[in-house]
């Protein structure tokens, strides 16, 4: 069979889509499901237990370790019946001691209550990201880190014992319109420095025949939902989503619109303001912001308006994505150095190609074009207005794809050879920070610059909600062959569908450690192609350091890197074609076959060169090709 015939067969017999975009998308529309994890234990192992064997004896691998001088802290989640027959146990052992029933602490989760033990101690309140103690409304303040009074009014408890289910639906949400008489004299894509929604905002509302639910419902939201993130608690036992993972968020009081006619015409017509307008070379479109400064109609007032006039093809919000990286919460240089290309294959490859004349399109923040590491094989370009600036978040993922390799500096990338195309569409939030915005219409405009310059391989480590425009120019992308790669998404379990990872032709990756355990922020879905390195991944900043930190943005570069390894390797096939390869080879994780979690695995880079090009590829272990680089 060859390559083509091969490739065709992976497509019908394994590696299609059981949901659709659309499906992803309607996930946006509907309430969202909040389960509470089982309550938090904790304890503390003496110094001379080896942590890492006693939670595999226990079977307990999935417990997070925390050093705390001499003594590690032990915590995990375990159901009430379980823990009253482990307890004994797991506490009773020689060099354990602080063994706590209830341990409260903050779970980055997911989003409708099930599991509910005790209804009067129910509650849900948005608060400003990252939560503090001074936003929750405690009655009593020595209870405040743990549990606090009832905020909600009481339930009736289902006889059945199935616990109570909580909708939190962000739909019918009023409008934020405050401050528009002013946007006009700010930055009206600057975050709002004193977020308009306040703690406690959530009521709860019996409804009639609602199958023994209740519904979950706001008073008011913002527009943009990034800054805050939503808690559900009962008691100690807790959760909290970012709501942006929520509630899809939205520059307020502006509008992209694709213009045919006059825009000046158009914005007097409809008394707004034309901030931009961009021809865009891949459709002829012209690509146009207004903004809206009337107080007293809203952006859903706007949009209805705008439907009617015939001299505009499409108008929406200009919506926000998210750059998907967190930073570590401890900085140890060596912790998980540079064990990404060798926990995929990709080292073993470096004999034959590591990338030379690949391009990759990264479309993201701005990145140090002038660091040793990436100096001279850099093209960039700013979409955002705001000018070029070396930033952390794009240096990141392009060290992560092409930092030079044996040059004594710091570490390496997945393909140490290629060329990066630095397309600029997000701005940092905090000068040195890894969290930055990017917006439909710069994310638009900066495709429509990678489709104009030829590139391949586009990476998007990038998470939003969906979205119209930014859909039909991926579209456009796939279908001139492009292979488009973007992170699954740091939003928790229970997010919403991230996109662009969810469309069809992108390739969604989520993270994994260098033990194949998931991101636990991560996003879970259908939607979920391959998993790759993500965790305490080595990466270069534009100070000369090497900082660590996790996301799906790493994860998503890996990918990119390996793309351009097999893009040489395979001069005949498209890199759309490369993707069905990965997917077709890649190391099962989690459940058996492709699952929400892990979708088809771990990709194995050495594995899929070996299948498509019949060469002799000797893959060695992990621990063999790391020897000796």
């Amino acid at each position: 069979m060859n390559l083509k015939a091969a490739l065709i067969a992976l497509i019908f017999c394994s590696l299609g889509r059981a949901l659709s975009a659309e499906d992803f998308a309607q996930a946006w529309q509907e309430p969202a499901n909040l389960t509470l994890p089982a309550p938090a234990r904790s304890l503390v192992l003496a110094s001379h237990i080896d942590a890492p064997q006693w939670l595999s004896q226990n079977l307990l691998d999935d417990a997070r370790l925390l050093p705390q001088g001499r003594t590690t802290l032990v915590q995990f989640n375990m159901p009430e019946a379980q823990w009253q027959q482990q307890q004994a146990e797991l506490c009773g052992q020689p060099g354990i001691s602080e063994c706590n029933v209830d341990a409260c602490q903050s779970i980055q989760l997911n989003s409708s209550i099930s599991n509910v033990s005790n209804a009067e101690r129910v509650q849900a309140r948005i608060v400003a990201n990252p939560p503090t103690l001074d936003s929750i409304p405690a009655h009593n303040s020595e209870q405040s880190t743990c549990s606090v009074a009832a905020a909600l009014p009481e339930l009736d408890s289902p006889t059945d014992g199935a616990g109570i289910n909580l909708n939190l639906d962000l739909q019918a949400l009023a409008e934020n319109t405050q401050d528009r008489s002013t946007q006009a004299s700010r930055d009206p894509y600057a975050p709002d420095a004193q977020p308009a929604v306040r703690a406690a905002d959530f009521a709860l509302k019996l409804v009639p025949d609602f199958g023994g639910q209740a519904l979950l419902q706001s008073t008011e939201i913002p527009a943009d939902t990034t800054g805050y993130l939503v808690n559900v608690g009962d008691g100690c036992s807790s959760t909290q989503v970012p709501l942006s993972s929520l509630a899809p968020p939205s520059v307020p009081n502006l509008v992209v619109a694709v213009v045919t006619g006059d825009v000046t015409s158009v914005a007097a017509r409809h008394q707004l303001i034309a901030l931009s307008q961009t021809t865009l070379t891949s459709t002829g479109d012209v690509l146009t912001v207004f903004l809206n400064p009337d107080p007293q109609r809203s952006v859903t007032q706007l949009l209805t308006i705008l439907a009617q006039d015939n001299d505009i093809v499409s108008a929406q919000r200009e919506m926000i994505y998210l750059t998907a990286a967190t930073q570590s919460s401890y900085s140890d240089p060596w912790a998980g150095l540079t064990y990404g290309p060798a926990h995929t294959g990709a080292l073993a490859l470096h004999t034959e190609t590591t990338g030379e004349g690949e391009t990759i399109a990264v479309i993201d923040t701005g990145m140090a074009v002038d660091h040793p590491d990436l100096a001279g094989r850099v093209e960039y370009q700013d979409l955002t207005g705001k000018g070029w600036s070396a930033d952390a978040h794009g240096t990141a993922v392009a060290s992560i794809i092409a930092a030079a390799a044996d040059n004594a500096l710091g570490s390496y990338g997945v393909a140490p050879a290629a060329n990066i195309l630095a397309l600029k569409a997000c701005q940092p939030e905090t000068p040195t920070g890894l969290r930055a915005r990017c917006w439909t219409s710069s994310l638009v405009k900066a495709l429509d610059v990678a489709m104009q310059k030829n590139a391949k391989i586009i990476n998007m480590s990038l998470a939003g909600p969906p979205d119209d425009l930014l859909a039909r120019y991926i579209a456009l992308a796939v279908d001139q062959s492009r292979l488009i790669i973007a992170g699954a998404g740091n939003g928790g379990a229970l997010a919403k569908p991230a996109f662009p990872a969810a469309l069809p032709g992108v390739l969604a990756v989520t993270a994994v450690n260098n033990r194949n355990r998931l991101y636990e922020q991560a996003n879970v879905g259908e939607y979920i192609d391959v998993a790759a390195p993500g965790v305490d991944i080595v990466t270069l900043a534009a100070d000369g350091s090497f900082p660590i930190s996790s996301g799906t943005s790493w994860a998503a570069a890996h990918v990119s890197g390996v793309a351009a390894l097999l893009h040489p390797l395979m001069p005949l096939s498209s890199p759309a074609e490369i993707a069905f390869l990965l997917r077709g080879h890649s190391t099962d994780l989690g459940n058996t076959g492709k699952d929400a979690s892990f979708g088809h695995g771990l990709i194995d880079v050495c594995a899929a060169a070996a299948a498509a090009t019949a060469n002799a590829f000797t893959c060695l272990s992990e621990e063999e090709s790391s020897d000796g680089f």
